[in-house]
């Protein structure tokens, strides 16, 4: 499983029993970044037409 819905999982597990709504606001705050973060590409998309080198050359 990925790292992002394991620290889903932990951070929902904590939900569970707390009580005080300073704290279950803060976890929903932390639940919010993780579902909204965007997983990084290891290599970016190529464009049609155009190589690997291409897409990585510097001018």
């Amino acid at each position: 499983m990925s790292k992002k819905f394991e620290l889903w999982k932990e951070l929902a597990a904590r939900c569970l029993g707390e009580q005080d709504p300073a704290k279950l606001t803060e976890l929903a705050s932390e639940i919010n970044l993780v579902l909204t973060q965007k997983t990084p590409h290891l290599d970016p998309p190529l464009h049609a037409g155009e190589s690997h080198e291409e897409a990585n050359a510097t001018f």
